[in-house]
């Protein structure tokens, strides 16, 4: 939306506010669009003011939320700090803090603050994989992987829970359990680029470069046009004995973003192909 439609918006709530005031949706839809036109403090002072209207702990929850995707997250942290002495028992309030601080670097902060939201609700398996990502942000991997299976107990259907865990055992050098991850993750979504990339990578270091390039032209029929996708097939190629593939592919990615990088390996396969042409 442009500004002209956030200022049609806008005016269409104070419209419908003049019939029916203290209405907490359109109020809402009011906030949004202020904040969108870029008068953030007139925006904070209207998600306040629907607190006044609604002071349940489900209009808590979603107003700091709403705060927080139109980027206030100052006054949403500050106004968080007192709902949730307000609201001591609400695992969502607190785990929107910490995504507060898990944004602002705090990860250390952000896995006590989920862990303490998870504590409420321990049967939320979302709290436990913002808990893992925290830890495994900060670098304790092992207390990263404990959340994760946390929440792979609760939900073993969530592909971004696999695909969180594989990157774990990645780090951790378990390329075995890594790939059993994402070959669940897989499973789960076909069309998950991460995870076929990520697969194939793993795969690459493996020294596994047929099975490796497998992947990425699963990855590349998805997303062709994703330029690192084309850059990884054309190394797979080169490294495999394919400079023609190779060559090809790397036309391609030079033709859908120019670079560099791309050109000299393009001259050099050339080259090394004795009687290429290098125009």
């Amino acid at each position: 939306m442009n500004n002209g439609d956030h200022e049609r918006a806008a005016s269409t709530c104070r419209r419908l506010l003049e019939s029916s005031p203290g209405d907490v949706v359109t109020m809402m839809s009011l906030a949004i669009s202020t904040c969108n036109l870029g008068d953030r403090t007139a925006a904070s002072d209207m998600f306040r003011s629907i607190l006044k209207e609604d002071s349940s702990r489900e209009c808590a929850v979603s107003v700091i939320s709403e705060m927080l995707s139109c980027g206030l997250d100052r006054d949403a942290m500050s106004l968080c700090s007192g709902l949730e002495r307000q609201f001591p028992k609400e695992p969502m309030l607190k785990r929107l803090r910490g995504n507060m601080e898990y944004g602002q670097g705090e990860y250390l902060k952000a896995s006590v603050t989920y862990a303490e939201a998870a504590s409420l609700n321990p049967h939320n398996p979302v709290l436990w994989h913002s808990k893992g990502m925290a830890d495994e942000a900060r670098g304790d991997l092992e207390s990263a992987e404990d959340a994760y299976n946390r929440a792979l107990l609760l939900d073993q259907g969530e592909p971004e829970y696999w695909i969180s865990k594989a990157s774990v055992q990645e780090r951790s050098n378990d390329r075995y359990g890594a790939i059993e991850s994402l070959n669940r993750a897989i499973e789960l979504d076909p069309r998950s680029v991460y995870a076929l990339v990520r697969k194939a990578v793993i795969l690459q270091a493996s020294s596994r470069d047929q099975e490796a390039l497998f992947y990425v032209r699963q990855a590349a029929e998805i997303a062709p046009k994703d330029v690192r996708i084309m850059d990884m097939e054309s190394d797979l190629l080169t490294r495999i004995g394919r400079p023609d593939d190779a060559e090809r592919v790397l036309i391609a990615r030079i033709s859908s973003e120019p670079s560099e990088t791309a050109t000299i390996k393009l001259a050099r396969l050339r080259l090394s192909g004795g009687d290429r042409d290098l125009s």
